[in-house]
């Protein structure tokens, strides 16, 4: 949500005089975040700034709405919502914005999924417009072999372990249990391995479902072929994805915690890698069937084994279509496009008042 609010607010600033209040600390300090809010909202106050729109991050983030409500009455006042900070599960939260959405010029839901959810908080439809999150544009980078084979090279030097020629799957996001991989692990890994001996299924992120990742590799005597790497950086994760066959999103159906779009899904694909993904919550906002990658159902062993298998059978087959995909999502999920939508819903709310 960081990201997306940095990415968001750096485009919007080519349409719109921008003034950003973020809050960059700590998230066990976002209590005094409402603090630093007002303040900052008190001071363009005193500076008689003239301050049109007002516009949210994040639903945690709109819990101060009402402030803003305070300081600049009769201002619109929008919010971006995702999924997590929608569904989170503690009860005072959920009070709070099933009071507070509702109240709001407009919602704006990254996905139909998570659009779903601020109904069932009694934000009304006629409140929300879906806009899907936005992705960067890489840098051109050359052929499918070449790009492969240069991120392979700089990951042994970097990380210390060579990839050489064998085919690679990868996975990225918080190691949590709607994301599937421990599920991957035990039930279509130890199948897909025995198609394709010399597979590395890599995993970058970290979280409470590591240790279970890690013993059901070892309980399906797979442990020699997953490499989880834990959290890694920006550029490395960019490497990964252009030095792996594949990427997977094998989430699973959990109460309370959607998938609210799948962004490492489409970083994935604006890199040129195909992908093949749960058709699960958010995700086929992000992904879409056969365009970008192929939407399979969830927990379903045999067809993600099925469809994996064929896929690695040829990966130059597959490589053309991740580069296929990635002309698909540049084309529809640009940041500029997205700030496009953006602001054109802000305009809507400034003409009527």
């Amino acid at each position: 949500m960081e990201s997306f609010s940095f990415n968001l607010a750096r485009e919007l600033t080519f349409r719109f005089a921008v003034y950003v209040v973020a809050w960059g600390r700590s998230q066990r300090t976002l209590p005094w975040f409402a603090e630093r809010i007002l303040g900052e909202f008190m001071r363009l106050r005193c500076r008689h700034a003239p301050v049109s729109l007002i516009y949210f991050g994040d639903a945690l983030a709109a819990l101060a709405a009402p402030l803003a409500r305070i300081a600049f009455p009769g201002v619109p006042v929008v919010a971006t919502v995702h999924g997590l900070d929608v569904t989170y599960q503690l009860a005072a939260y959920q009070s709070a914005i099933s009071r507070i959405l509702p109240t709001l010029d407009r919602v704006i839901c990254v996905s139909t999924a998570t659009q779903a959810e601020c109904l069932r908080r009694g934000v009304s439809l006629s409140q929300t417009v879906v806009v899907p999150h936005g992705v960067a544009v890489p840098e051109a980078t050359g052929s499918p072999e070449t790009v492969r084979w240069a991120a392979r090279t700089v990951l042994a030097d970097r990380l210390g372990f060579d990839l050489g020629d064998r085919p690679v799957v990868l996975t990225v996001g918080r190691l949590i249990k709607r994301k599937g991989v421990a599920w991957f692990v035990a039930e279509v890994l130890p199948s897909l391995i025995e198609q394709h001996p010399t597979l590395m299924f890599v995993v970058a992120g970290n979280g409470p479902e590591r240790d279970q990742i890690l013993a059901n590799a070892r309980a399906h005597g797979v442990e020699q072929s997953c490499l989880i790497l834990g959290r890694v950086d920006d550029a490395i994760r960019d490497l990964l994805y252009r030095a792996a066959d594949v990427f997977v999103m094998p989430n699973v159906p959990v109460a309370n915690d959607i998938e609210g779009f799948g962004l490492v899904a489409l970083e994935a694909s604006a890199t040129g890698l195909w992908v093949i993904a749960a058709r699960q919550d958010g995700i086929p906002e992000a992904i879409i069937d056969q365009e970008n990658g192929l939407l399979l159902p969830p927990r379903d062993t045999c067809a993600w084994y099925s469809v994996l298998g064929s896929t690695l059978s040829d990966r130059r087959q597959c490589w053309d279509a991740g580069y296929s995909g990635q002309r698909y999502t540049l084309a529809r999920y640009s940041w500029p496009a997205t700030a496009d939508r953006y602001a054109s819903e802000f305009q809507k709310l400034l003409q009527r008042e």
